[in-house]
């Protein structure tokens, strides 16, 4: 019994982290360049991308 119910705590927990929206940093530099952050702390990496 004590097994199922950490079970289903785990797949709860699972499914909760998994559905929730990450969150976006919007900002406006003064030239009006639109920048986005998307922290994602899973590995120390950083990631640019410029699109024109």
């Amino acid at each position: 019994m004590a097994i199922t119910t950490w079970a289903l705590v785990f797949v709860s927990a699972v499914n909760a982290e998994s559905t929730s929206a990450p969150r976006v940093y919007e900002m406006t530099l003064d030239n009006g360049l639109k920048v986005l952050v998307l922290p994602d702390y899973r590995a120390p990496v950083v990631t640019s991308q410029i699109w024109y």
